[in-house]
């Protein structure tokens, strides 16, 4: 015969605990339980409840009760606990923002249980007056669809409306020209501070690589290989929980190959920075005037034909 209450790993790899039991023909069965005494709580109540039959009356008043819950207080730290701890910091940020600003204000006075495919179109429209473009609007509804969709795994309602609004999907050319390359570096040799040696390192190496900027500000001397003329990606740098992450998706990029040029440039900065681990230590504690500046230097304005 089983344990009534088991421990096992969720999808995460973090350790929740089960409970799994049948007592006059009745199965009861939930997971997700954070420690034990939780899980055992549980189950003696539930026990409790059936051998006494108020185990029926029970059911009926949880229905009831979770019917009347908003939508508002169930977004209260929803995506600060643990319940999104599978999301990227950055994209729980992301989500929480929206639905405060712009799902909350629409939605947040209404029970999850009455919520349906017409409250989509009233989101929409509230979206639409604020003239925001249709990737914004259409990511935001995916938002509220999350949302419902964490509401049904906690048991609040028991179907998620479907969103009728799709994401657009644009084909975009991700590559630059020489053209544009050539605008990037003469913008860069403009704006530059001449101490400023580490941005042009940045630059060339971010076009060298093709990587995100978390994955640049994360990189240590010991990712590059300078006998085979290569570098490796392997972790990011979480700009909202200050700490280093796994890559998006998890890949690892094992052993990218550089030009001579790059090598060269990397060999001089490395000697201009010594013994220090990490190869662009400053931008971690970039404040946010910084961060303007950087993205000011390359705006489109700047990078125009003019700089050719």
């Amino acid at each position: 015969m089983k344990e009534p209450i088991r421990r096992y790993k969720n999808k995460s790899g973090n350790i929740r605990w089960l409970v799994d039991f049948q007592i006059r023909k009745k199965r009861i069965r939930k997971r997700d339980f954070y420690n034990k005494d939780e899980a055992v709580r549980y189950f003696e109540q539930i026990k409790y409840l059936i051998l006494s039959g108020q185990y029926e009356s029970y059911l009926e008043a949880e229905r009831e009760e979770k019917k009347k819950v908003l939508l508002s207080d169930f977004a209260k730290g929803l995506y600060d606990s643990k319940t999104t701890a599978h999301m990227r910091a950055s994209t729980r940020k992301q989500y929480k923002w929206r639905l405060i600003k712009s799902i909350l204000p629409v939605l947040g006075h209404k029970p999850l249980g009455e919520i349906n495919e017409r409250d989509f179109y009233k989101v929409n429209e509230h979206l639409t007056e604020r003239d925001l473009k249709v990737s914004t609007r259409t990511y935001t509804l995916q938002v509220l669809s999350t949302t419902l969709r964490l509401a049904k795994d906690k048991g609040l309602i028991d179907t998620v409306p479907k969103c009728p609004f799709k994401r657009p999907t644009v084909s975009r050319n991700i590559y630059l020209t020489d053209i544009e390359i050539q605008r990037v570096l003469n913008t860069l040799e403009k704006y530059r501070a001449p101490r400023e040696e580490w941005l042009r390192v940045w630059v060339y190496l971010q076009l060298n690589t093709f990587t995100r900027l978390g994955e640049l500000i994360a990189l240590e001397w010991s990712d590059v290989d300078f006998n085979k003329k290569t570098i490796t990606i392997n972790k990011q740098y979480c700009d909202v929980s200050k700490a280093l992450t796994p890559t998006k998706n998890n890949k690892i990029h094992m052993a990218l190959p550089l030009s001579d040029e790059m090598m060269t440039m990397l060999k001089n900065y490395k000697d201009v920075c010594g013994d220090i681990k990490i190869i662009f230590p400053r931008v971690q504690y970039w404040s946010d005037s910084h961060k303007s500046k950087y993205r000011s230097m390359f705006n489109p304005p700047r990078i125009s034909k003019t700089t050719i």
